[in-house]
């Protein structure tokens, strides 16, 4: 689990030096990587040097780490930590996390300190996965089981890859508190794109105010989601569910035939039960 795993829910891999230092190998399937600006996560072994957990900080975040890096071809990519993790056995390994530069585009990214580097096996993320934390809107307090969410309040949850943003900060840089980056619905100036939040619990199904999908503010790749809850609750257990919804004949869908509407959706997360 990645030390940022729970909060962004990133996407993962292994790699594994298979003769000490003289070589580093991807052994992990295809790994999904996020688009540009957002959080991901690389577990290694064979990196040296890195005792305990080095947290990047500043502004910009730093684009190495205990002499660790990841490149996107000649592009750095800003640094939230580099860690070394007791696994099973007594075995230990590496993790770096790593926001994707803005700049990165379709470049293959390579884990690097030294001499040694190994590339990473890439595909893309799907669009909008949420991270698992829901907090009331109110005292920024978590939502808990002995703590659930109360008719009419709004409730803040985070994720990832939820799309490109307006007033988009720099890469390594946090979104502004003063001049919000939400989540951008036009392409090339028009507007094409609308969200559908709604709250299930398998016998009825309630569309949910959004106040705003966008980055989470002071915090770098991370988006935040902010809605209300309805007036009257359905009965236990209920999920959320987020829909990016859009014109086909211009974003083909996923699977390549969408009948004239792509539809991008996230997994169902549970809200209370």
């Amino acid at each position: 689990m990645s030390i940022f795993g729970v909060l962004y829910g990133f996407s993962t891999c292994l790699l594994f030096a298979v003769t000490g230092l003289a070589e580093i190998k991807v052994i992990s399937e295809t790994v999904r990587i996020p688009a540009g600006g957002n959080i991901a996560t690389v577990y290694c072994t064979g990196l040296t040097g890195i005792e305990g957990v080095l947290e990047g900080s500043g502004v910009p975040l730093p684009t190495s780490l205990g002499g660790v890096s990841v490149m996107f071809d000649s592009v750095s990519a800003p640094l939230l930590a580099v860690a070394t993790v007791d696994g099973t056995n007594g075995a230990s390994y590496q993790q770096v996390d790593f926001q994707v530069p803005y700049e990165a585009g379709a470049a293959t990214p390579k884990i690097v300190q030294g001499n040694q580097s190994a590339t990473i096996p890439v595909s893309p993320a799907p669009w909008g996965t949420f991270a698992g934390i829901l907090q009331h809107g109110s005292d920024y307090r978590p939502v808990t089981l002995n703590d659930p969410p109360r008719a009419g309040e709004w409730i803040i949850t985070y994720g990832s890859n939820f799309g490109d943003v307006d007033n988009r900060p720099q890469t390594g840089y946090p979104a502004s508190a003063a001049l919000l980056s939400r989540v951008s619905t036009l392409f090339l100036g028009v507007d094409l794109w609308h969200f559908r939040l709604r709250l299930d619990n398998v016998a009825t199904e309630i569309p949910l105010e959004i106040g705003y999908l966008g980055l989470a503010p002071g915090k770098v790749g991370l988006y935040q989601l902010n809605f209300r809850m309805p007036d009257q609750l359905p009965s236990a257990p209920a999920w959320i569910h987020l829909q990016r919804i859009g014109y086909c004949n211009v974003f083909p869908g996923q699977n390549g035939n969408c009948n004239g509407i792509q539809k991008d959706s996230t997994d169902w997360l549970l809200l209370y039960q």
